[in-house]
């Protein structure tokens, strides 16, 4: 009865949404210190599940996988493609409503969870949370059968009649003892961490490694056997991956749980009012992307950065007159949960933020229901109706963008007049069309994207005016941060 009595204490549940579209379900979870993986003696165990202490503090998780409802009022709100249900052997869908949404990746879970004011768990806290106070293979016990989760034909031949061979809605199982859904079974879900090995000292919160090359995945899934179902088993993959086996909870720390839970009801609004966003129209139109072959200072050495010219046809859209500032990211920060960047000293407020990676940047404007914006946006938003090498004309100088040096035929030194740190947005002259700083201060994300990489636009403090030209390119690894580093948001 005293077990009892602490369960019901510990085991609250809250409900809460920002849209009567959009609910999710939250289970406290307690904290506590468990043993994390696997004895040597378990049925099925694998060689990366080294039995370790590990204590956590107390959080809040998603009862069930997130929705395709729940996804889908997502990408409604914030212009992403949705994902794609499946089509069973008979060409007929699966189904979206309350069945886990699939087909999402790293990022587009990270996303999400970003967006709801919220994160993806990391691996301790989700095998804490599956495990559920057992120290048994699966939170059922010894065993698990097809009556209590979403596995796979293989282990049903004598109960044919339960196979699905597909994803389930969301609670068609039993839920584990601390009230969460379909851990063990239905899809694989997505964790914070990157795939390492274990370290077998105890831990305390632990996040995983800052780096590595596949990110964690966890859980038991439709087509998967139950030996895969354990609550020790791990798997990973790349975080653009995407598959039909794979989806995604997301958690709450405790500590912002209250504060959260208003963001929920409330973010919109909120944002809105806190983060000032100063928008310029771009007009439609047409332009010469890129520059002619023979034009000097052209970058054309890496096929990566050709710059090959071509005629482009544009819509019109708004974007943003200055670059994202400290102000309006530390306010983005403080209602989602996310760390601030570091502002190297050189002061915060109207400054552009730096130190964002792709992945940061991604999910700011998403968060506000924007976009990053796209080589062309930049580009045709940058050049202002020119054809030149930059918007100013042939030429560019220390009075009207920040950047490294002049060039050669200006005749100036290295760094005589350059700031070698940010600028406030805004303190040189805006381009034809008002927009500041787009040939200086940080270089720029955009959302284009080839495999783990997205390209850059933009000169910045650190610039040579060459590397400065409307029509320059660069790129870096989504994860990667830099201090002269930043982004600008468009919407349609």
């Amino acid at each position: 009865m005293k077990l009892l009595a602490l369960f019901i204490l510990f085991v609250l549940l809250s409900r809460f949404s920002i849209s009567q579209q959009m609910e999710i379900d939250f289970v406290k979870i307690p904290s506590g210190t468990f043993m994390m993986g696997s004895p040597e003696n378990e049925t099925g165990r694998q060689q990366n599940e080294k039995q370790h202490q590990v204590t956590l503090s107390s959080y809040w998780m998603s009862k069930n996988e997130i929705t395709f409802a729940q996804y889908d009022y997502f990408c409604k709100k914030t212009g992403r493609s949705k994902p794609s249900d499946e089509v069973d052997h008979r060409g007929r869908n699966w189904g979206r409503g309350n069945r886990p949404v699939i087909n999402v990746s790293w990022d587009d879970a990270v996303a999400f969870a970003a967006w709801m004011g919220g994160r993806l768990p990391t691996e301790a806290e989700w095998e804490y949370a599956c495990r559920a106070g057992t120290t048994t293979p699966y939170n059922t016990g010894d065993t698990i059968t097809w009556e209590q989760c979403n596995l796979s034909q293989e282990y049903r031949s004598k109960f044919s009649h339960l196979n699905l061979n597909k994803t389930s809605p969301v609670g068609s199982y039993p839920a584990n003892p601390w009230g969460l859904n379909d851990l063990h079974g239905n899809v694989a879900e997505w964790c914070s961490d990157w795939y390492a090995p274990y370290s077998t000292n105890p831990q305390v919160n632990p996040k995983g490694p800052a780096s590595g090359e596949f990110r964690i995945a966890r859980g038991g899934v439709w087509d998967g056997p139950y030996l895969m179902s354990r609550s020790s088993f791990r798997t990973s993959a790349y975080t653009d991956g995407k598959s039909e086996v794979l989806g995604f909870r997301i958690v709450v720390d405790a500590e912002n749980w209250e504060k959260n839970k208003r963001i929920l009801e409330e973010y919109k609004d909120t944002a809105k009012k806190r983060i000032i966003i100063q928008w310029v129209d771009i007009p439609q139109g047409t332009f010469m992307m890129g520059t002619k072959s023979k034009e000097t200072r052209r970058n054309g050495y890496y096929t990566f950065s050709d710059e090959l010219e071509r005629k482009v046809e544009m819509y019109a859209f708004k974007m943003s007159k200055n670059e994202i500032t400290f102000e309006q990211y530390d306010i983005f920060c403080e209602l989602t949960g996310r760390e601030k960047p570091d502002d190297l000293g050189w002061g915060r407020g109207s400054r552009p933020v730096i130190n964002v990676s792709w992945i940061d940047a991604d999910a700011f404007a998403k968060w506000l229901g924007c976009y990053l914006p796209s080589q062309e946006e930049w580009e045709y938003a940058c050049r202002a109706g020119t054809s030149t090498f930059y918007s100013t004309g042939k030429k560019i100088s220390l009075d009207q963008e920040n950047f490294d040096r002049d060039p050669p035929y200006e005749k100036h030194p290295t760094n005589i007049l350059g700031k070698n740190q940010t600028m406030p947005v805004g303190s040189y002259p805006t381009n034809p069309w008002g927009l500041n700083d787009m040939h200086g201060n940080v270089k720029e994300w955009t959302r284009d994207r080839y495999d783990n990489y997205a390209w850059i636009r933009g000169g910045s403090f650190l610039s040579s005016a060459d590397n400065c030209r409307s029509a320059d390119r660069d790129n870096d690894d989504i994860n990667d941060i830099r201090g002269e580093l930043g982004f600008r948001i468009v919407t349609h």
